[in-house]
């Protein structure tokens, strides 16, 4: 009987399987296409080092198939670039087209910023199917109790006093069981996740429509994951870390004040920010805390004046043997870590209370300034083995940790490397680079994970490197930037097996890329299989930043509210200068917020309109000639290089989009107007956020009086180097294929709309007809 059970059990077994295999038909053809995405990768420093000898595999790639220059999606930012090299459409199709968004609000906040690419919402426990939340597991755990139960009434029937005990677990224990779970998580929609901005479908969609397997590793503005039926994907810029932000950085120091070239910080052993860093005083044991959730079911405490929950934490103690190492004690492991080099993973967790916790995995870095201990952590990243409550990194579920099984620890937080702790605290060159090796690591060993899989007809792999290289260390590559000293630029690191000058940092990550591609050709490439390279945009240097506001201002287009409720005069220390909160809304036609980008303050769309709709066309022109007349007081050099307006640059549904369209979709259509900068300007970082620069002026009556301060400045942040809102023809980025190319009849550039159709056309997929461009023909 038990073996024809087993035999009925097998044949139904083989049944679904061959109906699923017959349900997968992949493509028409064998073909292999690699799409490897090398962010920021510059086609102007890729050809002069191909010229000079430096990069000879994209040199045979250039000889023997093709290399051209690759046109961004405008504005070259890789939100907007890498959604329509996704999926094969223009901004106005997608709509994502800056880094930040903005929110038109109510007339107490008029416009808010926020990012622009992903919207940040909460669900609750169920939603995110935390065990023992749902139907599915009630009735799993009643079903278990039901069961019991009935063994129980069978042998009260048979008149055995056991079974009124089965009776009584079984439903008792069930019932208790399940409600004690109740109390592991907080009530309603508390825990932080994502909705993409990105309101077109990827061509990995299409490819799995069609029963084509596709594996994505490092998908940019693609989180949270699809859900494929023949397909895996990762995901890389939008993936959030273990606290659901984007960014969970920490210093721990032994120094009383942090001095840095933009600032001192005093830190404490409660913390002090720095950016998007928070730098904690060690005590006097040489002890903190690694800071974790808030934890919402906990008792709120009293926080100054107000009750609050408490964060969950992990200890953190250090043991310091001075100019060697550090024994490092983390959630009870320790490890001992040299100065200056990073330590393994620490898989921490974050206890809730006794059923719940959230786990996260993090390194640290050490090293010895001016004599102090400085110990920074890196953002929390989100433990494959644990994931966080509905987090959707990877698709399956388990395919991040089916990645990490094959090549140990990696950093699953979309946007991989130190550069926000570079920018904000000024975290070493040095814990940088150590840094970016690691992250290079772990990228090569994730594709050569997925090349001996072969789970996959098309595989997309993302190298972040090349951009992250070029944003913090420009400052040494570039003699003419304000940041530059010659001997910081001619100090020489070792890195990547070799010793070599910062100022050569750059051409050090082209030549780690190059050997990649050579080991591509030589090793894995069949005869026809095809490779395609792509950046979605080149680099610049970042010397001066624009305040547009602080124009506007003085151009007479906005005006700022310097005077309190009784109409005394506001000095500059007194003023709000963030989020627009300056802005006299009722004298105000334009205001610039995001990266390049002016709106007009249009009645009836904005909540404190100025503008009517038949005069915009009007004010954007004026405005528009008043930029191409734009200098730097300093230099008399004309800043802007293109005006583009947003009919003439964009097409699509989204384009003119508002929340009064009655979509639930959040975001905001294209601004009026996006400005593209001459080489070695970018907009400023005050600016990006709805900022401007404000100094102390004298009123008619004499008084103090906040005035807009000057629109250009050198750039001071270790950030130096930069592409967004820079002349898109200055920055291009690289294509390249080991297949002889052409572009499609009628046109000029190769572009970022052009890989997802070829991509699709190599594997016979029917290509959709609202994408802005036809495939490239690959010989």
């Amino acid at each position: 009987m038990l073996t024809k059970r087993i035999l009925a059990l097998f044949v139904a077994t083989l049944s679904v399987a061959a109906l699923s295999f017959a349900s997968f038909q992949g493509s028409s053809n064998d073909q292999k296409v690699i799409v490897l995405g090398m962010d920021g990768m510059d086609a102007g420093y890729a050809t002069t080092w191909m010229d000079a000898g430096e990069l000879p595999n994209f040199s045979r790639l250039r000889g023997e198939g093709t290399f051209a220059k690759f046109m961004p999606a405008n504005p070259a930012q890789s939100p907007v670039s890498w959604a329509s090299i996704n999926t094969g459409r223009n901004p106005g199709k997608h709509g994502i087209f800056d880094f930040i968004r903005i929110i038109r609000g109510k007339r107490s906040a008029p416009v808010v910023p926020t990012i622009g690419f992903q919207e940040p919402v909460r669900i609750s426990a169920a939603d995110a199917e935390l065990p023992y939340t749902t139907i599915k597991d009630f009735t799993l755990v009643f079903a278990i109790g039901l069961l019991l139960a009935a063994i129980g009434v069978t042998l009260v029937i048979k008149h055995k006093p056991v079974g009124a005990v089965l009776i009584i677990a079984g439903l008792g224990g069930s019932g208790y069981f399940f409600m004690s779970w109740q109390d592991a998580y907080p009530e309603g929609e508390v825990f932080p996740a994502y909705e993409s901005l990105n309101l077109a479908e990827n061509f990995w969609v299409n490819l799995d429509d069609a029963g084509v397997a596709f594996r994505g590793q490092g998908t940019i503005v693609s989180y949270p994951t699809e859900e494929l039926k023949h397909g895996k994907l990762v995901a890389g810029l939008g993936a959030p870390d273990a606290l659901g932000g984007l960014n969970s950085s920490a210093i721990y120091t032994t120094t009383k004040e942090r001095v840095t070239s933009r600032k001192t910080i005093h830190p404490s052993v409660g913390g002090q920010s720095s950016g998007t860093v928070k730098i904690y005083l060690l005590d006097d044991k040489m002890s903190s805390k690694i800071y974790g959730p808030v934890n919402l079911t906990s008792k709120k405490e009293k926080v100054g004046t107000r009750l609050a929950h408490s964060k969950t934490s992990v200890d953190l103690s250090v043991q310091w043997n001075k100019g060697t190492s550090i024994d490092l004690t983390v959630d009870g492991v320790m490890q001992t870590v040299a100065i200056n080099t990073w330590s393994e993973f620490y898989q921490v967790e974050f206890v809730w209370n006794s059923k719940f916790s959230t786990w996260a995995l993090v390194r640290l870095w050490v090293e010895e300034r001016n004599g102090e201990l400085e110990i920074y952590s890196s953002p929390l990243q989100v433990d494959p083995e644990h994931l966080t409550p509905g987090n959707r990194t990877s698709y399956p579920a388990n395919f991040a940790k089916e990645i990490q099984d094959e090549i140990g620890r990696f950093e699953t937080l979309g946007w991989a490397c130190q550069t926000h702790a570079v920018k904000d605290a000024e975290l070493s060159d040095d814990a940088f680079l150590a840094d970016i090796e690691f992250t290079l690591g772990w990228r090569k060993k994730m594709l050569k994970a997925a090349v001996k899989a072969q789970d996959w007809e098309v595989l997309f792999h993302f190298f972040g490197t090349p951009d992250r290289i070029c944003h913090m260390l420009m400052n040494h590559m570039d003699s003419r930037h304000p940041q530059y000293d010659e001997a910081a630029a001619n100090r020489v690191v070792h890195y990547f097996g070799q010793d070599f000058a910062l100022k050569d940092s750059a051409l050090v990550i082209y030549k780690e890329m190059d050997k990649i591609v050579g080991w591509l050709l030589d090793e894995v490439l069949s005869e026809d299989d095809v490779l395609m390279i792509v950046s979605d945009h080149g680099f610049d240097s970042f010397r001066r930043q624009v305040d547009l506001n602080s124009w506007l201002a003085q151009e007479g287009f906005l005006t700022i509210d310097n005077h309190n409720r009784v109409a005394m005069p506001l000095t500059a220390k007194q003023m709000n200068k963030s989020q627009l909160k300056f802005v006299d809304w009722g004298e105000t036609q334009a205001y610039s917020i995001a990266i390049g980008k002016i709106y007009l303050n249009i009645k009836g769309r904005e909540a404190k309109g100025l503008v009517d709709a038949d005069e915009a066309d009007a004010v954007v022109k004026e405005i528009e000639a008043r930029l191409y007349e734009m200098i730097d007081p300093e230099t008399g050099e004309k800043m802007v290089k293109k005006v583009y307006l947003r009919d003439d640059l964009y097409s699509g549904k989204y384009v003119h989009k508002t929340k009064q369209d009655g979509d639930t979709v959040a975001q905001e259509g294209a601004p009026e107007i996006t400005i593209d900068f001459v080489s070695g300007y970018r907009a400023s970082w005050s600016v990006t956020g709805g900022g401007i620069t404000l100094v102390d002026g004298v009123d008619e009556n004499g008084d103090t009086i906040a005035v807009p301060g000057p629109y250009v400045s050198d750039n001071d942040y270790a950030w130096s180097g930069d592409h967004c809102g820079v002349d898109i023809h200055a920055v291009q980025g690289v294509f390249f294929s080991n297949r002889q190319t052409e572009l499609p009849a009628g046109d000029v550039y190769y572009d970022s709309t052009h890989l997802a159709p070829t991509v699709l056309n190599l594997k016979d997929v029917e290509i959709p007809s609202d994408y802005d461009s036809q495939p490239l023909i690959v010989k």
